[in-house]
């Protein structure tokens, strides 16, 4: 027993050295803020500073906790709505670095389909939703979305994700929407660009309409905003839930490397959330 203990100290020593010098970043899907923008321009920045950096590809928020909590990576990006349900869930605490802003939930329908707004999954007869893969962020949202508005499991769910949903998106046996979540105002964002791309969909509205849950401490897990999903004046907003976005850490993660990007976030956040032009 005694030597499991002291193979098991020696091993945890062995990994701490070995991420002394190097960053393991769990970040997101291709394409996605996590991943391209967040995860990139940290890469980048730790590269900089003599890191040696791997930045890993994620379905989203919840898989980045899950690794963290595994010790999988030393850094990762989620949305509090995955952090509450990853804590719910048996999930270890992490430390939260820094925030990163807001993610926002975008829903996107057929100009001329059967859903004609975000309250139609909530009465629609066979009405289906695609949520992206589980464990993602849109994932996450949508099944949070559920415990505060029951109706919403009226509509039936596939995971599936990317321009695969979009490109299927009324077809037989397709979606009648697609949720997807990234920061706002990245008009950038692949799944944005392939929306506005298609003559035949739209971003739908999202209304408050009971998604108004909180914390245990009193903070709400969503906050309804006017934000902008194309370049025009004219019909290029649309309102929909937010929740707040942060850089996770593990705890065996080094104080150097934490104060590291703590400090390039307390000074130039900016450096890490701002897609390179």
């Amino acid at each position: 027993m005694r030597l499991k203990r002291i193979l098991a100290v020696v091993a945890l020593l062995v990994s701490t050295s070995a991420w002394a010098d190097s960053a393991i970043i769990t970040g997101g899907i291709p394409g996605g803020t996590y991943q391209s923008v967040y995860g990139a321009n940290l890469a980048q920045l730790l590269k900089a500073k003599g890191y040696e950096v791997k930045l890993l590809e994620s379905k989203g928020s919840l898989e980045n906790l899950q690794r963290l909590g595994r010790s999988e990576a030393q850094l990762g990006f989620a949305q509090l709505d995955a952090y509450a349900q990853y804590l719910k869930n048996g999930g270890k605490p992490l430390e939260i670095v820094a925030s990163l802003g807001k993610e926002c939930g975008f829903m996107v329908i057929q100009k001329d389909g059967k859903i004609a707004s975000e309250k139609d999954l909530r009465q629609a007869k066979g009405a289906t939703i695609a949520i992206g893969e589980e464990g993602s962020g849109s994932a996450v949202m949508w099944q949070y979305m559920t415990t505060l508005v029951p109706e919403y499991k009226n509509a039936k769910v596939i995971y599936q994700g990317g321009t695969r949903a979009i490109n299927q998106l009324g077809t037989p046996g397709g979606p009648d929407a697609f949720l997807f979540v990234t920061a706002p105002g990245i008009l950038e964002h692949a799944l944005i660009q392939a929306v506005n791309a298609n003559k035949t969909l739209k971003f739908a509205d999202m209304d408050k309409g009971g998604l108004d849950g909180n914390l245990p401490s009193g903070k709400p897990i969503y906050e309804f905003d006017r934000v902008s999903v194309c370049s025009g004046t004219f019909f290029c907003k649309v309102d929909t839930i937010c929740t707040s976005s942060y850089l996770f850490s593990v705890p065996a993660a080094t104080d150097k490397i934490v104060q590291t990007v703590s400090d390039i976030m307390a000074m130039s956040p900016k450096t890490i959330t701002e897609p390179k032009q």
